[in-house]
């Protein structure tokens, strides 16, 4: 079995699957549903924040989101205890954190979807194992009793923090949230205009700290501990801690943290001089999350992140071999632009198409134009995530440097949502659609594998 990770991951998955399909549906004695109601009703509550705040403004004035593990409720005057996450808007300018400990004095009520929204947002909630919605209004109506992250998130939100400051000093609204999408994965902030763009051309990921994001940010770490002329096994090890310290200032998301591990998987084969298998490191980063928390099975980017990477593995070698020109790698320099060119479009084409039928029933959405804007989008994006990191590291420095490298990021920001704008409002750019029967997914899957099955034994015979 030269894969074993990857088919543990796929026995997990199904492992889960069963689980969750036969285990009893009813919340146990002391879950916060027990306490709750459809409508808004006073509680005080002590518990434990389990996410990295994310902060804003609304009719400028500030308010954060967070989500709280309670650990104890105050109801009719008496305490008892409760599990089962809330999703919590508090409105004050309090700074909370990871880890911090709390006693919130709000209103809670059961999650709930929008009203005249097709999306099931109660459902995507309790998916993340989140059940309450709840609302503190008070300044004064949140006490932080302790902090307790452990060294390594604390040390990562403390970089975040500065980064977000740097973010907003030298990049222009609303730019600079644009750049901390793509840099620490705070979207709270990006326009309503901008995220309609991006979904009717297919091209959220780029908007989502996914690989893509983590392959180029280790790119460019390599690239930096190269050019301070470090040896190589001290190269590698210095862009693996730098990953994973990323990986934790990024929020830990599964896509990151799927990336990392491949990526550290990747370097550490290196080390060891011997060759690594893809679908291996993808099991293995696939097995590691499903294993601290199940539920992420059901996560769209979850499921997004991994069907990317495997439509990369197998598909874009079928889709490759239909170029007349695959074999012009070795023909000469102008050929080989031509071939890596293809390359992308052939990688781009194998995520569309592996990811269409989940499109459809995800976002209820197909956009053909998405085939041609990722093969611009993507260089482009390369471009903005380096002048961005060179402006934030430089600006320390040499802050005139900083603010002309942070212009130049800007300008490649505005010039990719052009771009977009001009593709999704051509006709046709994007038919709305409805969900799929999962036969027919199935079905669709196992043609698609069976075209790539063909291709591969032509391969080999040539």
């Amino acid at each position: 079995m030269n894969r074993p990770f990857f088919y543990l991951a796929i026995v997990l998955s199904f492992a889960i699957l069963a689980f969750t399909k036969f285990s009893e549906p009813e919340f146990a004695q002391g879950h916060i549903t027990r306490f709750i109601s459809d409508e808004f009703r006073n509680f005080t509550l002590k518990g434990k924040i389990v996410d990295d705040p994310s902060t804003g403004y609304r009719f400028y004035s500030p308010f954060s989101t967070f989500v709280l593990r309670p650990e104890l409720i105050k109801f009719s005057g008496t305490w008892y205890p409760v599990f089962g996450d809330m999703k919590v808007t508090y409105h004050g300018r309090k700074r909370l954190r990871y880890g911090d400990r709390i006693v919130i004095e709000a209103k809670v009520k059961e999650a709930a979807g929008f009203s005249g929204s097709t999306f099931d947002y109660k459902s995507y909630l309790e998916s993340k194992g989140i059940y309450a919605l709840a609302r503190v209004s008070r300044k004064d109506a949140v006490v932080v009793l302790e902090s307790e992250p452990a060294l390594v998130k604390k040390m990562a939100y403390a970089a975040k923090e500065v980064l977000e400051r740097k973010i907003k000093l030298f990049f222009h609204n609303p730019e600079s949230h644009f750049v901390s999408a793509v840099l620490i994965g705070e979207r709270s902030g990006i326009p309503h205009e901008w995220r309609d763009i991006f979904a009717k051309t297919q091209t959220m990921h780029l908007l989502a700290i996914s690989g893509l994001h983590v392959g180029i940010i280790i790119y460019i770490f390599i690239f930096i501990v190269t050019l301070i002329n470090l040896p190589r096994k001290a190269r590698y090890i210095t862009t693996i801690i730098l990953a994973v310290f990323y990986a934790f200032v990024a929020g830990a998301r599964p896509s990151v943290i799927r990336a990392t591990v491949m990526g550290v998987v990747f370097l550490g084969s290196y080390l060891a001089g011997r060759r690594s298998d893809i679908l291996n490191s993808l099991g293995l980063a696939a097995t590691l999350i499903l294993a601290y928390r199940m539920d992420e099975l059901y996560q769209p980017g979850f499921i997004f992140s991994f069907a990317s990477v495997i439509s990369i593995v197998y598909v874009t070698p079928a889709v490759m071999q239909s170029f007349p020109v695959r074999k012009a790698y070795n023909s000469g320099p102008g050929t080989k632009f031509l071939y890596y060119f293809l390359g992308i479009a052939s990688a781009s084409c194998a995520v569309w198409i592996g990811l269409l039928p989940l499109n459809i029933n995800f976002f209820n959405i197909v956009s053909p134009v998405s085939l041609l804007v990722n093969i611009v989008a993507i260089p482009v994006l390369f471009v903005i995530l380096a002048l961005s990191i060179a402006a934030i590291s430089i600006g320390f420095i040499l802050p005139v440097l900083g603010y002309m490298l942070a212009e130049a990021s800007e300008l490649f920001i505005d010039l990719l949502l052009v771009f977009l704008k001009f593709f999704r409002d051509l006709p046709f750019s994007y038919i709305e659609t409805g969900k799929v029967h999962v036969a027919y997914i199935v079905l669709y899957y196992l043609c698609i594998g069976l075209i790539c099955r063909k291709y591969a034994i032509k391969s080999k015979k040539h």
